[in-house]
């Protein structure tokens, strides 16, 4: 039990940062396969917690675990379920880097508030998910859907007053002390291109002068 125990634990997820720093060392060869990569991965999570809840329950999941219960210490889950999570969320972030559609969706008002709270989320979840199973207990099927729903909300209005009232205030700090450089636009970018390239050119007809006197 210590060994799943020290898997868990989050220093040993490093294939969280190796699925993060992969997007960047191969972003050249993986360009036009993040709908393909995207959607296998997906269909690997799916039957992944289904296979984990047939072999350990012996019936299909239905709640919104999706066969991945906490701490995944059942069926060796705690072994492969968070690189097969990790791997899932380094294709989605792929995914919304090449498909607009997918990051004009994600940059809808709700998704852009739930990314604004997400850390509170992390912070907060196992906390308010215990008191709510407290007050409502273990459902199943449609009784589980009820209790995340309430869940959900009550998480949400925890995280929006912790940001609202004591993150706001740090990320003001930080961002009023270290300020981001301005973006330089497109357009600047083109013309700096331009110029290199007119000076590459000077450069070469110069030489070219050079050799024939």
């Amino acid at each position: 039990m210590w060994a799943r125990r020290l898997y868990s634990f989050t220093f040993s997820q490093l294939d969280a940062f190796a699925a993060g720093a992969a997007l960047v060392v191969f972003r050249h060869r993986l360009s036009g396969k993040s709908a393909a990569g995207f959607a296998l991965l997906t269909a690997l999570l799916l039957v992944g917690g289904q296979a984990a809840s047939l072999v350990t329950k012996g019936k299909w999941i239905l709640d919104s675990s999706l066969g991945y219960e906490i701490n995944m210490l059942r069926a060796g889950q705690h072994i492969w379920g968070y690189t097969l999570i990790n791997l899932w969320s380094a294709a989605l972030i792929l995914l919304v880097n090449e498909k607009a559609a997918v990051a004009r969706l994600l940059s809808h008002p709700a998704g852009v508030f739930l990314g604004k709270i997400s850390y509170g989320m992390y912070v907060f979840h196992l906390l308010v998910q215990q008191e709510v199973l407290a007050i409502l207990g273990h459902r199943h099927s449609l009784g589980n859907l009820a209790v995340f729903t309430a869940y959900l909300g009550l998480l949400t209005a925890v995280c929006w007053l912790s940001y609202r009232y004591y993150e706001s205030y740090f990320l003001n700090r930080k961002d009023g002390r270290f300020r981001r450089p301005a973006r330089v636009s497109a357009a600047a970018v083109s013309g700096a291109n331009a110029v290199v390239r007119m000076e590459s050119v000077k450069a070469g007809m110069k030489m070219s002068k050079n050799e024939k006197q």
